[in-house]
C-alpha cells in the first residue's frame, strides 16, 4: 500500500499479475482505497471455460468481518460467504470452488450447479450500510482459451433515496410526536437513521425536534429536516477503471417534512356504559384523544333531561357523572366532546381546519333500573278445567286408565285418531290432557331465580330492575305414570323468545313466547286437526319505570310478581280455554303488535 500527500495524478502507477514463475500475466489497475460502505462486482462467470477469481485485502490495522454475497438468477437468488480478515490480511478464492462445494450458507441457501453467472457484493457483517475498509479486485481466467483478464466493473453501494415518513403532519401543542428518518440503498433495503441523524426545525418557537422527537411549543406552521452526514450516495461509475475514483464519491442524505401545529378535533372512541337509565345518575367513562387539558364540554342531542358533572379529565379520558331525569323518553342520544384547549389557553386550530367539537357517538336512554323486577309465571291450573260431556265410553275408559291412556296418546302421536270419533270426543280429549298435565300453583312470594331452577311452570319471563331471564318448562305426563316416550321434553320457543326492544310509544319490553314440543304438537294435530297455538307474556315499562304486564295469551294461568311478591293472577275462563284450543299457530304475539 502506498500513501502520499501529493496532488492527484502526481504519481504514475502501474501494476500487474505474475504467475508462480514470476512471469507477467496481465495488467492490474491500481486503485485508491478509503473507508466506504458495500462494494459491488457487476458480473462474475464460471461458464464456457471461465472462472472468476476474487481478491480481498484488509488495509486496516485491525481485524474486520465481512459478508461476500453472490447474487444470481434462479434458486434462492443469493448466497453469502462470511469472511474474517485480520489486519493487513488478504484472501483469494475462485467462485467456481464455492459453487462446487455445495455447502449451505447460514440461511440454508445453496447455488445450483446450473448457475454460471451473476453479480457479487462485499459488505460489512452488519449490513451493506456498515462502514468498512476493504480493497476488492477480480480477474477472469479461461482454461479453454488460456487467457486472463480484468474487465468487470466494480461500483460503490450507497443511498438512492431518503424520506421522513411524517412528511405532512398535524401536531398538537404540548404533546410530543415521533418522526422517522429512513434511507433506502440501491438494493432496495431501507435503514432507520432516526437516532443518528441531525435534526433541525424551521421555527423552534413553534416546535423543536431532537432524535426525531418533536416537541410542539406554540401554534403555526413548521418544517423539520433530518441529515445523515456519513451516508454515501450510490454511484454507478466503475471506480475500478478510474485510478482517481474512490468509494464514496459523495456523502450525506437529507429529507424533511412540513406541517401544522394546532389543537386537533376531539375523537371519541368509546363510552362506557352506553346504556343510561331515566331517573338515575351514572358514572360514565368517555375514551378517545385530543380532549385537551382544560375542562372539556359535553354535549347531548336530544339533551332534554340530561345533565352532567366532570369527575376527572385529561387528553384521552373523561369521567363524568351523567344524570338522566325521570320521565326522559326511551331514545338514542348523540354525545359530543368539545375541547377547550390546553394548559389554560383556549382552542387553537393553528390555521388548520380542525374543529373544537368531536363527531357524535351514540348512547341509549331507556327504562330505569329502579323499575320493579317483574316475573310472569305461566302455568296450567288443572283444577279450573271442567271436563265436557258427550264423549264415547271407550275414550273415557281408556283415558282414565294409565296404561290405556298411554296407548291412546302414543297412537295420537303417530297420527292415528284412536277413540276419536266426534267433536265431543275431541273436546273431551283436549280438556282431559290439559286437566291432567297441570302444574301446582306457585306461592304468593318467590325468589325469581329459585323459581326458575325449580321448573314448576309452562313458561317464565323475568324483566326489570337490571335483571331478567326467560325459559320454557316441560309438560307433565297426563297419563298418571303410563309410559309416553319424550312427552315431558321441553317445549318449542318461538322466534321472539326473549326479544327485547322499545315500542313506538316508548315502552321498553321483553317477550317470552313458546308452545308444546314435538310430541304435544303431534297429539294436537291428530285430536284437533290443527297446529298448536303459542302462549306468551310481554313485560313492558314506560319511560318513568311503570310496568305493564297484562299482555298475555288467553291461556294458561299467569301469576304476576313484582320484586317477588304476587300482585295479580290472570285466570283463563272456560270460554277462553276452549277458544285457545281451537286456534292454530297463527295465534302469536309479534313485536309489531306492541305499541
Amino acid at each position: 500500500m502506498l500513501d502520499t500527500d501529493g496532488q492527484s495524478r502526481a504519481l504514475l502507477e502501474a501494476a500487474g499479475s505474475v504467475d508462480q514463475n514470476n512471469t507477467y500475466v496481465f495488467e492490474v489497475s491500481a486503485q485508491a482505497t478509503i473507508e466506504s460502505v458495500a462494494k459491488s462486482l457487476s458480473y462474475w462467470s464460471t461458464g464456457n471455460g471461465d472462472d472468476t477469481m476474487v481478491s480481498l485485502w484488509n488495509p486496516a490495522d485491525e481485524a474486520q468481518d465481512f459478508l461476500f454475497t453472490l447474487d444470481f438468477a434462479g434458486g434462492d437468488g443469493h448466497y453469502s460467504v462470511p469472511v474474517h480478515l485480520e489486519g493487513r490480511e488478504s484472501r483469494d478464492f475462485n467462485i467456481s470452488e464455492i459453487i462446487h462445494k455445495g455447502t449451505p450458507d447460514a440461511a440454508g441457501n445453496v447455488i445450483p450447479a446450473s448457475i454460471h453467472e451473476g453479480r457479487a457484493e462485499i459488505m460489512g457483517s452488519q449490513g451493506e450500510n456498515q462502514h468498512i475498509l476493504i480493497a476488492m479486485d477480480s480477474g477472469v481466467y479461461n482454461v479453454q482459451k488460456a487467457t486472463c483478464g480484468n474487465t468487470y466493473c466494480k461500483t460503490c453501494q450507497g443511498a438512492e433515496d431518503s424520506w421522513v415518513y411524517e412528511d405532512s403532519f398535524s401536531l398538537t401543542p404540548y404533546r410530543t410526536s415521533q418522526f422517522t428518518f429512513t434511507i433506502q440503498y440501491k438494493s432496495g433495503t431501507t435503514y432507520d437513521y432516526t437516532s443518528t441523524a441531525s435534526w433541525s426545525s424551521s421555527n423552534n418557537s413553534v416546535a423543536s425536534i431532537s432524535g426525531g422527537s418533536a416537541s410542539p411549543a406554540g401554534v403555526g406552521s413548521v418544517s423539520f429536516d433530518a441529515f445523515a452526514s456519513d451516508v454515501p450516495d450510490y454511484s454507478d461509475d466503475c471506480y475500478s477503471a478510474n485510478p482517481d475514483a474512490v468509494c464514496p464519491a459523495v456523502t450525506g442524505q437529507s429529507a424533511g417534512g412540513s406541517g401544522n401545529v394546532g389543537d386537533q378535533t376531539p375523537v371519541i372512541t368509546g363510552i362506557d356504559p352506553s346504556d343510561w337509565d331515566a331517573g338515575t345518575t351514572t358514572a360514565v367513562t368517555i375514551s378517545g384523544e385530543y380532549f385537551g387539558t382544560n375542562a372539556p364540554t359535553l354535549g347531548f342531542s336530544p339533551g332534554s333531561g340530561i345533565s352532567y358533572s366532570l369527575a376527572s379529565y385529561n387528553d384521552t379520558q373523561i369521567v363524568a357523572s351523567i344524570t338522566v331525569a325521570s320521565g326522559t323518553p326511551n331514545e338514542d342520544v348523540d354525545v359530543t366532546v368539545t375541547s377547550n384547549g390546553y394548559n389554560g389557553s383556549g382552542f387553537q386550530s393553528g390555521g388548520g381546519s380542525q374543529s373544537r367539537t368531536s363527531a357524535p357517538s351514540n348512547v341509549s336512554v331507556h327504562a330505569p333500573l329502579n323499575s320493579p323486577e317483574i316475573t310472569v309465571i305461566a302455568w296450567v291450573n288443572g283444577t279450573e278445567i271442567t271436563l265436557p260431556t258427550g264423549e264415547n265410553s271407550n275414550l273415557q275408559g281408556d283415558l282414565n286408565s294409565s296404561a290405556s291412556c298411554a296407548l291412546d296418546v302414543v297412537a295420537w302421536v303417530i297420527g292415528k285418531a284412536k277413540d276419536i270419533i266426534t267433536s265431543a270426543d275431541r273436546a273431551y280429549a283436549s280438556a282431559f290432557l290439559l286437566q291432567h298435565s297441570g302444574n301446582s300453583a306457585p306461592p304468593n312470594s318467590i325468589n325469581p331465580v329459585a323459581q326458575l331452577n325449580a321448573g314448576n311452570y309452562r313458561m317464565i319471563n323475568d324483566f326489570g330492575n337490571g335483571k331478567g331471564f326467560y325459559k320454557l318448562g316441560t309438560t307433565p305426563n297426563p297419563c298418571a305414570g303410563g309410559i309416553i316416550p319424550s312427552f315431558s321434553a321441553p317445549g318449542q320457543p318461538s322466534q321472539y323468545m326473549g326479544y327485547t326492544n322499545v315500542s313506538p310509544s316508548g315502552e321498553t319490553y321483553q317477550i317470552a313466547e313458546g308452545r308444546l314440543g314435538s310430541v304435544g304438537q303431534a297429539v294436537n294435530q291428530t285430536v284437533n286437526g290443527l297446529s298448536t297455538p303459542w302462549i306468551w307474556s310481554a313485560i313492558e315499562f314506560s319511560s318513568s319505570g311503570t310496568p305493564t304486564y297484562s299482555n298475555v295469551a288467553e291461556f294458561p294461568t299467569y301469576s304476576i310478581y313484582a320484586n317477588g311478591i304476587l300482585v295479580y293472577t290472570y285466570q283463563p275462563t272456560t270460554a277462553a280455554t276452549t277458544d285457545f284450543i281451537g286456534r292454530s299457530s297463527s295465534y302469536q304475539l309479534t313485536p309489531s303488535q306492541i305499541q
